[in-house]
């Protein structure tokens, strides 16, 4: 259900998403965090415009015209997790972007009868399409970080196809 793909970027380019990356604010965890990303509000960080960053992340993602692209940076700390969910229906790609982080804290996605967890790795980006059905739907296929201590920063990027359903249109990069 998923793909990987390791050395996504050019070492180059990899190196120079990484450390404007690393300019960015923290995630820090809300006090009353319940494992959905949402919780952290107007704290999350969405490239909306043209700029080097965003130039230099779409240059491996195509322009699809019956879809926006939505750029999150997501730089996390001790404390951050997600619960076991399903993406929204409007997603219709999602891919997840290594950049720094621990081995043991890749997306672990949930089948019927097993969990999988994709190994952390730097420039190793995750491709996955959402099911159709409603978010955090009993019988959608599911996927989620777990809660492990984070001594430093976990950063990661992701880039989300979104249809014209998506109702959040100020988080995407092309509107």
């Amino acid at each position: 259900m998923y793909k990987i793909i390791d050395n996504f970027y050019p070492i180059q380019i990899f190196n120079k998403i990484l450390d404007e990356v690393k300019q960015m604010p923290l995630n820090i965890v809300p006090e009353d965090y319940d494992g959905k990303r949402c919780s952290y509000g107007s704290q999350r960080k969405y490239l909306t415009s043209k700029s080097e960053l965003s130039k230099l992340i779409l240059s491996n993602f195509k322009y699809e015209q019956n879809l926006k692209r939505r750029i999150e940076i997501a730089n996390d700390v001790n404390g951050f997790w997600l619960k076991p969910h399903s993406d929204h229906s409007a997603k219709r790609k999602v891919t997840v972007i290594y950049l720094e982080g621990q081995k043991n804290n890749g997306t672990t996605f949930h089948y019927k009868d097993k969990d999988e967890t994709v190994e952390f790795l730097s420039n190793r980006a995750v491709f996955f399409e959402p099911d159709e059905k409603e978010t955090f739907d009993d019988k959608s296929w599911k996927h989620s970080v777990r809660e492990i201590e984070i001594p430093e920063t976990r950063r990661t990027i992701v880039v989300t196809y979104v249809d014209d359903s998506w109702n959040d249109i100020k988080t995407c990069y092309d509107r």
